[in-house]
């Protein structure tokens, strides 16, 4: 109420019950603005003049924040977030969980100014955005996620920022980062602070792969090394058997341990093997894809190997730089697929491939690994030139590119993307390599640092964006609603609720208006529109031309 405080209504006794544990009304009462409860149990009350109250009904307890201020609004973001709206100090975020609050600047730019303190009303809008209405100062957006791509820089004993290019967490919590040209780095993800690893194995680390045995498999400028844990050397091949270039100096590119055990290597030279290791008989024995195929299957090509991946069917696909292969272990058989230069691999829940590819856009192969769809510019994508993938527990695909990241939803097929307005460093530009630690957080390296986020707290909605026939036309006539006194009422009316248009023989120009609403991209949003038996190609149209 406006001054007599806050009661309940039992609609059984049909009656209003005093809430115990609340402040007795004195002074002619208080008023209450707003109310908001949580999934804690919480009733968090908006007062006009004495501040924000959080009510516990089975304790019949209240507790007393925010003194003095007049709380307007409230606004719950999934269910752990409260946005408090004041009338005259701003936004104010609370982390119902960590009992954290924070000052929320609504514009940077007038942030010196009280011209966005004044806060009259908000709401949070299905994709997470809290939108916040100012008394006299207009409507702004909050970006829900601006806050949850934390930046670590990191930079050279020198000072110098530096480039990541490999990251493999050796132990829960502890990830070694490899640098080009700076050597390695562990990384404590409590703490989020890092210290140099000093191994006598060079300076530019390529590749960084763990085997079941907790071997760490280290390529770099001086050859190949397998690590324990504690960073002492177990094994080291500067030269290879059964390779004829046996000097391994620059020639590594990338690193798989399947499922089985085995370590495939990949070589500048276009050679694919695999290699037995330090425990075995075969250590430091190289025996080609070829040598695995023989003489009658398929020789592989020598293009230079790009990138090696193995799916859920235990087969090792193998991105070259003009074309991608699939070795069959079952069958020792080779095949060429239709996906360009891959740098990933995802498998969704039916079986389709989703291969990223550097400057190809996003490839999709069905189960029969068929060419389905290339996802590029038109689609969603930002960039081309996609460098890494990874996957959460929903099945979304997580993809880093020079324009930052983009995630795909395999079950709608809608791309989102992340760049510098949700809080991406500029360095983001050149995100090229990526993990999944044990606890479930990304980690992404770029040219000159971490990013760190759950992607399970991001909770942006991948939802297709609705198109609405807003009117159609006869002769340049709106016919969209019959109306009785309309010459041509034979037309049907609502639009939705037919199937088949029949146009009379004197009203053959016909016109149709369409439009897809979004507050938020609404000039942004492309169409394709096609008539069928008519046209045999779809109409790309923007928003100002449909």
């Amino acid at each position: 109420t406006e001054s007599d405080g806050l009661v309940l209504f039992d609609p059984v006794a049909n009656r209003l019950v005093p809430l115990p544990g609340l402040p007795p009304l004195e002074n002619g009462g208080y008023t209450i603005n707003c109310l908001q409860a949580d999934a804690r149990g919480n009733l968090w009350i908006g007062t006009w003049g004495q501040g924000l109250w959080q009510y516990r009904p089975q304790r019949q307890q209240t507790q007393y924040h925010l003194p003095g201020q007049v709380v307007r609004t409230l606004s719950l973001q999934d269910e752990n977030v409260l946005w408090i709206g004041t009338y005259g100090e701003g936004m104010v975020r609370y982390d119902v969980v960590n009992q954290g609050w924070q000052s929320v600047e609504l514009d940077a730019e007038v942030a010196s100014t009280n011209s966005q303190k004044f806060i009259w009303t908000s709401l949070r809008d299905l994709d997470g955005n809290v939108w916040v209405g100012t008394f006299g100062k207009g409507l702004y957006r909050l970006n829900s996620l601006k806050n949850t791509f934390p930046y670590l820089p990191l930079f050279s004993p020198s000072g110098e920022p530096v480039s990541i290019t490999t990251l493999e967490e050796v132990t829960p919590g502890t990830v070694w980062v490899g640098l080009r040209n700076h050597g390695l780095l562990v990384y404590d993800v409590a703490t989020q602070t890092y210290a140099p690893l000093p191994l006598p194995i060079g300076q530019r680390i390529d590749i960084l792969a763990q085997d079941a045995e907790g071997s760490v498999w280290i390529a770099s400028e001086e050859g190949l090394f397998a690590v324990d844990a504690g960073g002492n050397i177990l094994a080291s091949y500067r030269e290879m058997l059964g390779l004829p270039n046996q000097q391994l100096s620059n020639a590594i590119t990338d690193i798989l341990i399947d499922r089985q055990g085995h370590i495939w290597v990949s070589f500048t030279d276009g050679q694919v093997g695999r290699l037995g290791s330090p425990q075995s008989p075969e250590a430091g024995t190289f025996v080609s894809l070829a040598q695995i195929l023989g003489s009658e299957q398929a020789v592989p090509s020598h293009e230079r190997v790009v990138s090696l991946h193995e799916d859920n069917d235990g087969f090792i696909w193998i991105g070259r730089v003009d074309h991608t292969e699939v070795y069959n272990p079952y069958q020792n058989t080779l095949e060429i697929v239709p996906a360009g230069v891959i740098t990933g691999l995802h498998q969704d829940r039916e079986g389709n491939y989703w291969l990223p590819s550097n400057g190809g856009g996003l490839v999709k192969l069905n189960a029969k690994r068929e060419l389905v769809a290339r996802l590029g510019l038109d689609e969603g994508l930002r960039c081309l030139d996609l460098l890494t993938l990874e996957t959460d527990d929903r099945g979304r695909v997580w993809m880093g590119s020079s324009c930052g990241i983009s995630v795909l939803d395999t079950d709608t097929e809608i791309i989102s993307h992340f760049d510098e307005t949700y809080g991406l460093q500029l360095f983001s530009v050149g995100l090229q390599i990526s993990t999944v630690l044990s606890d479930g957080t990304h980690l992404l390296g770029g040219n000159q640092g971490l990013i760190r986020f759950a992607a399970e707290d991001i909770r942006k909605e991948f939802r297709p964006v609705p198109l609405y026939l807003t009117d159609i036309r006869l002769n340049n006539e709106s016919v969209a609603f019959e109306n009785q006194f309309d010459s041509t009422a034979e037309v049907p009316g609502l639009l939705s609720e037919q199937d088949t248009l029949t146009l009379p023989d004197d009203q053959t120009v016909l016109t149709l208006d369409f439009s897809a609403y979004h507050h938020q991209v609404a000039s942004d949003i492309f169409y394709s529109y096609r008539l069928e038996g008519w046209e045999d190609t779809w109409v790309l149209a923007d928003a100002q031309h449909r």
